[in-house]
């Protein structure tokens, strides 16, 4: 297993418990539900497009090792596209989602993405 499969895994792993906490969060406190579901949906995004953009690195590392033959981009539309779905979504349904909570948790997987590194490196030091 290579470093950035690690790195998804961990990261899935985080991201889920997250997700976790903020539904029974919404849960047990009626009162943020709509800004706990919306953390939950801007963290599950973030975690999708983190994921997505690992895709698309180790497809172009494969066409810069000769294995691939096609031309490859980094999928930042298709990115771009999902965070403002997500934020959309909010936009529609206030009453579920907060829209600055969906927006703000956008960047927990690349936060949580930047720890993980952190603590790898920690490990192997």
């Amino acid at each position: 297993m290579d470093d950035l499969s690690r790195y998804r895994k961990v990261l899935a792993i985080a991201t889920l418990c997250f997700v976790v906490l903020c539904v029974l969060a919404a849960a047990l406190f009626p009162d943020f539900r709509s800004i706990a579901l919306g953390m939950a949906l801007g963290g599950a995004i973030g975690c999708i497009n983190v994921t997505y953009l690992g895709y698309k690195v180790r497809q172009v590392a494969d066409m810069m090792a000769g294995e691939g033959k096609r031309r490859v981009n980094l999928g930042f539309l298709t990115r771009a596209a999902l965070s403002l779905l997500g934020v959309m979504v909010a936009f529609k349904t206030p009453q579920y989602f907060n829209i600055i909570a969906v927006a703000g948790s956008l960047l927990l997987a690349p936060i949580l993405l930047i720890i993980i590194g952190i603590g790898f490196l920690r490990r192997e030091s």
